[in-house]
């Protein structure tokens, strides 16, 4: 709920179930909200041995300094990864974080580069290209080679995001983009989105997404009310009902038949 109440613009993801972490940042990101994936392995679920199990990596303008990288952090330059694969994108030649705005859809040139460790599971992935929640374009990330390049044209009819990934599957079998499939397949690594505004209208997708949302919310405050001291109960269902009643009205601003 603190995205929809704008108290944060970033999410990280590589910390737990990969397959739920998108499931969630795809629903925000549906909602029209801005969010710039991170990544980092100082979180306490993280159980992986390796040092920089969940990474992030931030395109700097100039010369790299401290404050630069925070600049591109928040200009929302980055992409996450697991240390498996490193990916980025272009979308008619915009980049992460950035906004395009058009008068009307059309096709749309987007392209997504990734270099892939040559050896373990990374041999049995794919790297795609996802909007709107959805996988628009994928190739084999062994035939896109270590350091491989994907291009292609997709249709665009209103406001969307866009994002590369690299994907693999548990014990590198064949990779299938539809979950739900009975395995496991993990994200090894994630753009931030690239935003279009067609007609500068914001981003809606489909009032599933808001309406999970608040369905989310419920169960939150369900299991937090009882954990909030008697003092702070009034103005933390206050925060609860408000975000609830924003994501109301973005799914109330979904187009028809969405």
């Amino acid at each position: 709920m603190d995205q929809v109440l704008g108290k944060v613009d970033t999410i990280e993801l590589f910390n737990q179930d990969r397959e739920s972490e998108l499931f969630l940042y795809y629903r925000l990101l549906n909602c029209g909200l801005r969010l710039t994936p991170l990544g980092g392995s100082d979180f306490s679920w993280i159980f992986d041995r390796r040092l920089g199990s969940s990474r992030l990596y931030a395109k700097v303008a100039g010369p790299f300094s401290w404050q630069g990288y925070a600049d591109a952090i928040r200009r929302g330059r980055t992409a996450a990864s697991d240390g498996q694969a490193f990916v980025w994108l272009d979308v008619a030649g915009h980049e992460p974080g950035e906004t395009i705005e058009r008068e009307a859809g059309g096709a749309l040139k987007v392209s997504a580069r990734a270099a892939i460790r040559p050896a373990g599971l990374m041999r049995r992935g794919t790297l795609e290209i996802v909007s709107n929640g959805q996988v628009v374009f994928a190739r084999d990330a062994e035939k896109a080679g270590r350091w491989g390049t994907v291009a292609a044209e997709i249709p665009l009819e209103r406001s969307a995001w866009v994002a590369a990934r690299v994907m693999y599957a548990e014990g590198g079998e064949d990779v299938s983009s539809e979950w739900g499939n009975g395995r496991h397949y993990y994200c090894a690594a994630h753009t931030g989105p690239v935003y279009v505004r067609v007609g500068g209208k914001p981003i809606r997708v489909d009032r599933r997404d808001s309406a999970w949302l608040i369905q989310w919310i419920d169960a939150a405050w369900a299991s937090a009310k009882a954990l909030i001291s008697p003092s702070e109960l009034d103005a933390a269902f206050a925060a609860f009902e408000e975000a609830k009643q924003r994501y109301a009205a973005i799914r109330d601003e979904c187009p028809a038949g969405h």
